[in-house]
């Protein structure tokens, strides 16, 4: 089930039933019909598998790593709460948590930063799981190669919609970071797309810090 009905369902479990029940497409939910059917599918069936274990007096537990699939979220890259390609379409869209999400996106955009570092270097990018696993993201396979662009958008129009968020940018280790990615890609490739990522995140990040002032 969407994680934004899940986070609702203690203080407001009647408005999750009426949108559990309901069809939604914006940057913090897809629910169809379809995907709806599906988890009702795959809950009836593993009650049915528990049930059989807890007559057999046997314990039950579900599969290491299991999730719910959906067809219709293979192709959005989901960071931070948000699924960038309607934040994208809608970037005046309020969010519930934008802090949560730029922070989502940052630590993400450094992650595949650093992959994109090792490319320009020549050497093999390896995807390392203990590091992705800090970064609350999911990412269809087609979508890797681009994903620094697509990140970096996001991030930019986080910024551009909530002015404040700059100041908290500013407040945390990023500035830091953006400046050593920014060297290192100089370094690399002066005119890589990393180099122009970093860039634009800097440019947006002092073009809304000076706004406020």
């Amino acid at each position: 089930m969407p994680s934004v009905l899940v986070n609702k369902i203690k203080d407001q479990a009647e408005i999750v039933c009426a949108q559990f029940d309901s069809e939604h497409e914006t940057p913090e939910i897809i629910w169809t019909g379809h995907m709806r059917g599906q988890l009702r599918s795959t809950v009836e069936d593993l009650t049915h598998e528990w049930s059989q274990h807890l007559w057999n007096d046997e314990d039950f537990e579900l599969p290491r790593g299991f999730h719910m699939q959906y067809p219709e979220l293979a192709q959005e890259l989901y960071v931070g709460g948000i699924y960038i390609r309607l934040y994208l379409k809608d970037p005046k869209f309020p969010l519930r948590n934008p802090k949560d999400s730029l922070e989502g996106c940052l630590k993400m955009f450094f992650v595949e930063a650093k992959y994109e570092q090792d490319r320009l270097a020549g050497k093999e990018v390896k995807r390392n799981d203990d590091e992705e696993k800090y970064v609350d993201a999911t990412q269809p396979d087609n979508l890797k190669e681009n994903v620094l662009s697509t990140i970096t958008s996001g991030i930019a129009c986080l910024l551009k919609s909530t002015p404040t968020l700059s100041e908290h940018v500013a407040m945390l280790d990023y500035p830091k970071k953006l400046v050593a990615t920014l060297k290192a890609a100089v370094k690399l490739a002066p005119q890589s797309d990393l180099t122009m990522s970093v860039i634009r995140i800097m440019h947006d990040v002092g073009e809304e810090g000076r706004s406020e002032r």
